[in-house]
């Protein structure tokens, strides 16, 4: 069991091992989270197999189609779509996997396919894989483009409740660091700071230091948070600023101290 949460990097793939690292990272998500939610060790198993495998029909797409992204004519769009169906069907007719975990994979299927039928129920498991799914296709390294920032990612998951589950979107922000102490972010005022105090009840209000003038914006406070948010983490390391543990908890220390 795992009872703490971890920072989960994420690695440059090239387009031969793609969709290999892509599964790991879901399934070690999906891990994460099923633990979150104390699902049993059997429930945990059924979703973490989903994970491993719900991209075979995308090992099966030719290489020159997977770098070409969204950009696909329409037989490239064609064949990928193919691939992913016979893929499904591989698993669904192997009858030495589980039955959930084909139902969570068939499930995931017609939701991104936009397929299910407005009356079915979707297992937790597909819920998990659902999250897990998009926020590392997201916030990883790819063969296309630059990725997300795991903010924005967030931002996406949290504001499409009728996509993606509350409670499996719960489950992933507190399964990993994401605006932790030490996290340098820029600021809708166009600021430049750093967190230092982390809110685990709504990760994206954390309390943050402004670099102009050592301001401490504590962003649970609605007053504070209509005048300034977190825009985005920052992207290189040419504007993170140095800074050890005993500053953060300093000025920490003082922003209790006003509190």
């Amino acid at each position: 069991k795992v009872n703490h949460k971890v920072t989960f990097y994420k690695t440059l793939r090239s387009a031969e091992d793609y969709v290999y690292k892509h599964s790991l990272s879901v399934a070690i998500l999906c891990t994460l989270m099923s633990n979150q939610l104390n699902m049993s060790y059997m429930e945990q198993i059924n979703i973490v197999t989903a994970a491993l495998i719900h991209e075979l029909g995308r090992a099966m797409v030719p290489v020159h189609i997977l770098r070409k992204g969204n950009n696909l004519n329409e037989e490239e769009l064609y064949t990928l779509n193919k691939c992913e169906i016979e893929g499904n069907e591989l698993i669904q007719k192997d009858y030495d996997i589980p039955s959930l975990t084909r139902i969570i994979i068939s499930q995931n299927l017609k939701e991104i396919k936009g397929t299910t039928s407005p009356d079915a129920k979707l297992l937790e498991g597909t819920k998990l894989l659902r999250v897990s799914d998009v926020f590392d296709s997201m916030t990883s390294m790819n063969i296309v483009g630059e990725p997300d920032s795991d903010v924005t990612a967030v931002r996406y998951l949290i504001s499409n409740k009728k996509m993606f589950d509350e409670r499996a979107v719960g489950a992933l922000l507190k399964s990993i660091n994401i605006l932790v102490p030490g996290v340098c972010v820029e600021l809708s005022n166009k600021e430049k700071g750093l967190v230092i105090k982390e809110n685990e009840e709504n990760i994206l209000r954390p309390v943050i230091l402004g670099f102009n003038n050592n301001e401490i914006y504590d962003l649970s406070d609605d007053l504070t948070f209509m005048r300034v948010r977190i825009f985005d983490v920052l992207k290189t390391m040419d504007n993170r600023v140095p800074i050890d543990r005993e500053t953060i908890d300093r000025y920490l220390k003082e922003y209790q101290n006003k509190s």
